[in-house]
């Protein structure tokens, strides 16, 4: 996305603003111009792809948020087994 579209207007809008001046590097004229609108349209594969990927990270965080879990397995006198693993209870 950047080597595509921000990159080469960037340059192009140096370019502009050392040979003509910065106000015609900063117009509605300059970012009318075929090769801009063109580099700009060049980055709507990116720009998509951020997109979806963000709305994916969000999707997933809030669905691990909110997901109800199942409570841990219990033996006959209550405690948790994994409780009884991790404190070395071997009976």
């Amino acid at each position: 996305m950047v080597f595509i579209g921000d990159v080469p207007v960037g340059f192009l809008q140096l370019e502009t603003v050392f040979t003509e001046n910065y106000d015609a590097g900063c117009s509605l004229t300059f970012y009318n111009r075929d090769i801009v609108q063109w580099l700009f349209w060049a980055r709507l594969p990116g720009d998509i792809l951020i997109i979806v990927g963000a709305g994916m990270f969000a999707y997933d965080v809030l669905k691990k948020r909110f997901v109800h879990r199942e409570e841990p397995d219990t033996v006959a006198d209550g405690t948790i087994i994994s409780r009884r693993i991790f404190a070395g209870d071997d009976d």
